[in-house]
């Protein structure tokens, strides 16, 4: 009957360094500020604009969708006056012009935001 306890309190005491151990103990003090702090997470991870990690800088796509957007609606009646010239090569210039242009005002409006991020 003394050999049982001793083989147990062995087992229990191997089990203790495993749960007391650095992985399950990060674990849970990581669940627990997650749950803890996940809404004020969730505000400061919506409100980020700009990411820059190894070199590489992200700039995030909502910012993007909407200089997306307002350079449509600026372009839209250079587009359509382009769209009234008869088919040609003048038409063909004028609508390189304009991609040419849009993409620069693009990056111009781009560069804005990351720089007001920072």
């Amino acid at each position: 009957m003394d050999c049982d306890c001793v083989i147990t309190s062995k087992a229990v005491l191997e089990y203790l360094k495993v749960f007391l151990s650095w992985p399950p103990i990060i674990l849970v003090l990581g669940g627990w500020f997650l749950l803890r702090f996940g809404k004020e997470i969730k505000t400061l991870i919506s409100n980020v604009r700009n990411v820059e990690a190894f070199g590489a800088k992200v700039v995030v796509e909502a910012q993007v969708a909407a200089v997306d957007a307002t350079l449509a609606v600026t372009a839209q009646p250079k587009r359509d006056e382009i769209n009234l010239l008869p088919e040609g090569q003048e038409k063909n210039d004028k609508i390189l012009e304009l991609e040419a242009e849009l993409a620069e005002s693009r990056q111009k409006a781009l560069a804005a935001v990351r720089d007001s991020s920072m």
